[in-house]
Parts: C-alpha cells; structure tokens; sequence
C-alpha cells in the first residue's frame, strides 16, 4: 500500500485474496468491511499510529491467524473479527493511554 493513505473505505479489500498485507505506516481508519470475506489473509500487522476498525472490518477471515495491533486503538466497531479464528496477538493495545468507546 502507497504512503500517504490514511484511511480505507467500506469494503476496500472485501473478498480479496491476499495471504499477507502490509499497511501504509500513516494508514490511521478503516471503514466497515475493508478486509471482510478475505478467507485467505493469514497475517497483518498495523501502523503504530492507526486508531480504528470500523464494523465488520475483518469479519469472515477464517485463516487468519496472526494479528499486531499498534500501540493503542481508540475505536473496534461492532464484530471487527467475527468468525477470525486468531491464534496470536499482540495486546500493546491495553495500556493506560488507551480510550475505549
């Protein structure tokens, strides 16, 4: 992914057959189902400085395995990882500069 993205729409990658991905490091959101439905997507890892999932954004991304979440995530929307059967992941994102909305 290009630099400069900061934020992916609604169903960017939707049903895409990417194993791995790397994000822009000034990604920062996506939108509502922007990697759903990539049942072959095994691993991605997120900029330090990205913030929110928007609903569903990986929902039905059933090899999926492995996630790096940054350092702190403001936002999950509803069933970010539905049916995501994850095995591992980084928990940075539960420290005390964090906000939960």
């Amino acid at each position: 992914m290009p630099e400069g993205i900061t934020g992916l729409g609604s169903s960017t990658f939707s049903s895409s057959g990417f194993y791995n991905f790397t994000l822009s490091s000034t990604l920062r959101s996506m939108g509502m189902w922007c990697f759903s439905g990539c049942f072959n997507l095994e691993c991605i890892e997120f900029p330090d400085n990205f913030q929110s999932f928007d609903h569903y954004s990986f929902s039905y991304c059933t090899k999926l395995e492995t996630i790096v979440f940054p350092k702190c995530v403001f936002y999950f929307g509803w069933s970010s990882f539905e049916d995501c059967y994850l095995c591992r992941y980084t928990d940075d994102f539960f420290n005390e500069k964090c906000h939960f909305l």
